[in-house]
């Protein structure tokens, strides 16, 4: 079974005009059209529960996480509880030492979204299977 696990803040929402990212709405509907379950997951951050919903987004995500760090053993357990494995599994996220970290840990492959405040951020030791620049781009990914 294939399962996406989906970065909320900075990857599919855009704190800064408060709305969607480019190309997230398109992501979205190619995985549901596709029948892929989609996880969303988030950082902890008070306020910031109800936002899937506003956005009209929730209803896309099997489950919807809020989360104080994002790790390779948690990402497992999601798998785990989802019935899907590792190479099976893609992690779309716009932070490296975080979601893409967490993703590569748990054995996924990893997406990252370079967009936004994010872009110059470079780690060494922690590299993507791909890198998008539009969401709906990372569909080309994903079987």
């Amino acid at each position: 079974m294939t399962l996406v696990i989906i970065d909320f803040n900075g990857t599919i929402y855009d704190p800064e005009s408060a709305g969607l990212m480019p190309g997230a709405k398109e992501l979205l509907e190619g995985l549901k059209a596709k029948n892929i379950p989609m996880m969303l997951v988030s950082k902890q951050v008070f306020g910031r529960e109800g936002l899937p919903a506003q956005l009209g987004i929730a209803d896309y995500f099997s489950e919807i996480l809020f989360v104080d760090q994002k790790t390779g053993k948690h990402f497992l357990e999601i798998m785990e509880r989802h019935g899907a494995k590792p190479e099976n599994t893609y992690v779309i996220g716009d932070y490296l030492p975080s979601e893409i970290r967490a993703g590569n840990e748990a054995g996924a492959f990893t997406i990252h979204f370079k967009y936004g405040h994010h872009t110059d951020f470079a780690e060494d030791s922690i590299t993507p299977n791909a890198v998008v620049g539009n969401l709906a781009d990372a569909l080309q990914y994903i079987r």
